[in-house]
């Protein structure tokens, strides 16, 4: 445990750091976060759209920064953090294998991939903060669709958080044609004209298609109350929309959405999309870091949106990518792209290290910046020492030209600092994931006498603070991967540092003791199942309460979206929707509480009924 860096200002506002030298491929540690509150017991909900909910930032947040940096003398390729198993979100892969696991049948991987890309912390439907046209532009070159960039589902989860019904369903489809389904995006909308209506997946399993709208969080059960409906049922038989909730647990009661565009627009349009899987693959070089952070300066991207006056996603964080090339030794040629006319200078020399090695000949090095993350803004900074007549400039390039961002001309030691949000222009522009900056500078007398001291090139990135790796309350297993060739890489030096603030200014309630109706394992006739009911430890403190009934023990997916629902009430009483269970059937169910200062509790034990004739 420590304070941070004088050096990192962003380590300010820590009170616990904790740091870890990794020189293998693969490391785990443990660290444990203290106090009563984290972001996942104090997470709360609003409604956008008069009906629609979205995830709020948790009112406590112990993660201030993480940092993964290179301190050897090797690059360090795709280092990656995962804490207690959650958020491995690399690539495709990675996510699949966090959604799915081996023997699933293709209707359990459905319901996992919708039950993933419907969840709170994954999408939020906002139209006017989401990235980019809503529809793919049927006339763009296919490289220039700026439809792929939030379509993508490891961009989407990683780097942007609001959606739209489109957007989202495409990430689900992309992922379940990953996984081996066949799967389609489909828009209830006229076949000749405007497409962007309402749009919805259908995945194919047992057969046939089976309808899944992320957006809306919801499916619609058939007449036989198990198969989800395709989207022509739904369209033949409008009434299956009327009789299920839609748009999450944490919404008001909400039935019949978008009934209208169902029941009007058969067929539904296809809508093309790629298989746009992106990577979050990374090279950091030596004296570069990556910086997640859970607060932002409010730089992101909002590209062609035109919807309205588009603002800040909900859950932005500012990430930073921050490189500090070593210029007292041949390593630092590993990090450039171009060098013309440099040397270094001989060791112990009082003049400037980086030094042009033929004098009245320009001198200059060039370094690509690159990111998964996209690139919002930046700052250059550096020192070149002019002992004699000379002249030094920085240059940036995001394309075919660059553009001067500092000159200095005469002697004497200058200082370079220089924003490069402007050359950017990362709010309304295609995003950017490289850059690159050149440093030039020359004299006409002995070329001894002038050059580069020093260089730092930070980049400010668009993360979703739901993708980043967070610390829970107590014990927390750290798993830290790079990728190797497979044999100990002399060199190899990450330093991870993680801090942190805790708190104990609340305490979860209790989970919830036991069901009261029916009784654990009991039956039931389906007559007599009007509500479900169960004690709490804490009465007087329950402000509110989470319940959630499966017909499958892992709670993979509820019976229907009418089964995972807040109960709006202190009141330790749930309501059934009873027309949906089925005789014969055991069902599964549990319940977390919430109490008057937003905290929630753990689930409570699974309990069980089965209901008879």
């Amino acid at each position: 445990m420590g304070p941070g860096r004088p050096n990192s200002p962003w380590t300010a506002s820590a009170t616990h750091v904790f740091e870890q030298i990794i020189s293998t491929p693969a490391a785990d540690y443990q660290i444990t976060l203290g106090g009563t509150l984290d972001s996942f017991n104090t997470a709360s909900y609003t409604t956008t759209d008069n009906v629609k909910t979205m995830m709020e930032s948790p009112w406590f947040q112990p993660d201030r920064f993480l940092i993964l940096a290179n301190v050897g003398t090797v690059d360090v390729l795709c280092p990656r953090v995962v804490i207690n198993g959650r958020r491995n979100w690399h690539s495709a892969d990675d996510l699949l294998d966090s959604i799915i696991w081996p023997g699933m049948s293709d209707r359990a991987k459905a319901f996992a991939l919708f039950r993933f890309f419907s969840r709170f912390d994954v999408q939020a439907h906002n139209n006017n903060l989401r990235v980019d046209d809503v529809m793919p532009d049927l006339n763009a070159a296919p490289g220039s669709n700026s439809f792929r960039e939030r379509a993508d589902p490891i961009k989407a989860v990683n780097s942007y958080y609001p959606s739209g019904c489109i957007l989202s369903a495409a990430n689900l489809v992309i992922m379940a044609r990953h996984a081996g389904l066949n799967a389609r995006l489909l828009a209830a909308a006229p076949l000749v004209g405007p497409f962007d209506k309402h749009g919805g997946a259908e995945i194919e399993y047992e057969g046939a298609y089976h309808y899944f709208d992320p957006e809306a969080r919801t499916f619609f059960l058939d007449r036989d109350n198990e198969k989800v409906a395709s989207y022509e049922e739904i369209h033949r038989d409008p009434a299956l929309v009327l009789r299920t909730h839609a748009h999450g647990f944490a919404a008001q009661e909400c039935k019949g959405a978008f009934i209208m565009l169902y029941r009007e627009h058969f067929p539904p349009y296809e809508v093309p999309v790629e298989q746009w899987v992106h990577h979050m693959d990374l090279r950091l070089r030596p004296g570069e870091e990556l910086v997640y952070r859970w607060d932002n300066s409010g730089k992101y991207r909002y590209g062609s949106n035109p919807r309205n006056t588009p603002g800040p996603p909900y859950r932005l964080a500012n990430g930073l990518l921050r490189f500090c090339p070593n210029l007292r030794n041949s390593g630092y040629r590993g990090g450039i792209v171009h060098e013309v006319n440099t040397m270094i200078s001989e060791p112990d020399t009082n003049v400037a290290l980086l030094r042009p090695l033929i004098s009245n000949h320009p001198a200059s090095v060039t370094w690509k910046i690159e990111s998964p993350y996209p690139i919002v803004g930046g700052r250059v900074f550096g020192k070149f020492v002019m002992e004699a007549e000379g002249g030094c400039s920085v240059s940036v390039s995001i394309g075919d030209s660059w553009r001067q961002v500092w000159k200095k001309e005469g002697a004497g030691v200058f200082h370079v600092e220089a924003d490069i949000d402007s050359v950017l222009n990362a709010l309304t522009s295609p995003a950017i994931y490289y850059y690159y900056v050149r440093f030039d500078f020359g004299t006409t007398g002995q070329p001894s006498a002038v050059g580069l001291d020093s260089v730092r090139l930070e980049s400010d990135l668009q993360m979703s603070q739901t993708s980043l790796p967070a610390l829970s309350v107590g014990r927390n297993n750290v798993s830290v991967r790079m990728r190797s060739p497979g044999r100990p890489v002399d060199g190899l030096r990450l330093r991870v540092s993680h801090g942190w603030v805790e708190c104990a200014g609340a305490a979860p309630p209790a989970a919830p003791l036991h069901a009261v109706l029916p009784e654990d394992g009991g039956s039931v006739r389906a007559a007599n199942l009007t509500e479900l009911v169960w004690a709490d430890d804490e009465v007087d403190d329950i402000a509110d309460h989470h319940v959630l009934v499966s017909s499958r023990p892992d709670f993979l997916l509820p019976v229907s979206p009418n089964f995972d629902r807040f109960a709006f009430s202190a009141v330790p009483r749930w309501k059934v929707a009873r027309s949906f269970l089925r005789p014969g059937l055991r069902y599964y169910w549990k319940v977390r509480a919430r109490n008057v200062e937003g905290v929630w509790s753990q689930w409570s034990p699974t309990w069980t009924f089965t209901v008879v004739g």
